[in-house]
């Protein structure tokens, strides 16, 4: 199935664009369609993350064409 990642922020892009589509087996999550987008396992749980707009968490079930979003949250000061 067909998901689009979107890279909000400034954050690294592993795969160099701000929004890619990714083809992920039914039944991924939000982690793997991560996975997939070329972010490391360890560093997932930094991230912010939203499905279609509304905050979700990394176990929650994709569906095919839906939206991924992942913010890094900063600060500075």
């Amino acid at each position: 199935m067909k998901i689009k990642l979107r890279i909000l922020g400034a954050v690294d892009k592993p795969m160099g664009k701000s929004e890619v589509e990714l083809t992920v087996p039914e039944g991924a999550t939000i982690e793997q369609v991560m996975l997939a987008g070329g972010y490391r396992k360890e560093h997932l749980k930094w991230f912010l993350v939203a499905k279609n707009g509304v905050d979700a968490k990394l176990p929650t079930v994709v569906s095919d064409g839906d939206e991924v979003s992942v913010v890094f949250p900063t600060s500075g000061g």
